[in-house]
């Protein structure tokens, strides 16, 4: 009536099973500890919602060829704006890069002319949001030497960055 003897089939299909989970988390294991991680951490400065403090939010940007395009990459992130509730965005809303150019130690960004008309929900002024740029990149890229900020290839009429100095122009 009852059927005592043990099915094979059933306990080898647990084995079967038991086996290609194992290999599965295996090899996962080795992708994870040998293969290159593409991605590098980068500190990026936000206005915090109390205008008081700025904030750094660490984010893991994916690593670029060359270091003009991971300056390129890190700016883009930061346009973005934070992924945290309880900080602001550093650029005005619409604002776009439109060119980065390392030369040795000197960075030219250029941004559009978006960067310019400061919103009502914008924490910063327009020198604030530069020199909390200016701060973030030097943070990051330490051996940058120089810097000029360009809106549509031109430098703004009242102010000239350079050496990581804002400088007042004479007149």
């Amino acid at each position: 009536m009852f059927n005592s003897a043990p099915r094979r089939g059933k306990s080898r299909f647990v084995y079967v099973f038991a086996g290609l989970i194992a290999g599965c988390f295996l090899l996962s294991l080795f992708l994870f500890l040998f293969m290159e991680n593409n991605l590098e951490p980068r500190v990026m400065l936000f206005p915090g919602v109390n205008l008081s403090k700025q904030t750094g939010e660490i984010r893991y940007v994916p690593r670029q060829a060359t270091m003009e395009e991971r300056i390129e990459k890190y700016i883009q992130e930061l346009i973005l704006g934070p992924s945290r509730m309880d900080l602001s965005r550093l650029f005005p809303e619409h604002t776009k890069l439109q060119s980065v150019i390392l030369r040795d130690s000197t960075l030219y960004v250029d941004f559009s002319e978006d960067l310019l008309f400061q919103g009502r929900d914008d924490p910063l002024t327009f020198d604030e949001t530069i020199e909390l740029f200016r701060r973030s990149l030097i943070i990051n890229f330490r051996w940058i030497k120089k810097m000029y900020i360009t809106i549509n290839g031109h430098l703004p009429d009242n102010w000239n960055e350079t050496e990581g100095n804002k400088k007042k122009k004479s007149r």
